[in-house]
């Protein structure tokens, strides 16, 4: 299957005392930024080596969904960099490498 990448989110409180540390495992996942949402959950995009994620995490730091957001053809690199809410959506950006062209 290949390396397996494992992202550490912990959530502290105004003191730096630890709420919660999950690790969140995946084949493909390199989570590289984190949001809060407006209902005290967390939004992070993702990258693997040809594709963006969204990753929804709860309050409690359990994934509720993820998507691709974005998926390269052939040879190249997508890299989810930031991401916020607003008003009923989430906003992203992205950095690209290589010489394809988004599906």
């Amino acid at each position: 299957m290949g390396q397996i990448w494992s992202n550490k989110i912990t959530v502290l409180r105004n003191d730096l005392e630890t709420v919660w540390s999950k690790e969140i495992s995946h084949p493909v996942w390199l989570l590289v930024s984190v949001a809060q949402t407006k209902d005290s959950g967390y939004i992070a995009p993702g990258n693997d080596s040809s594709k963006d994620w969204l990753i929804r995490i709860n309050a409690a730091g359990d994934i509720i969904w993820n998507r691709v957001i974005v998926n390269l053809s052939g040879n190249g690199i997508a890299v989810g960099k930031n991401v916020a809410e607003t008003e009923g959506s989430y906003i992203v950006t992205n950095v690209y490498s290589g010489t394809d062209f988004l599906e």
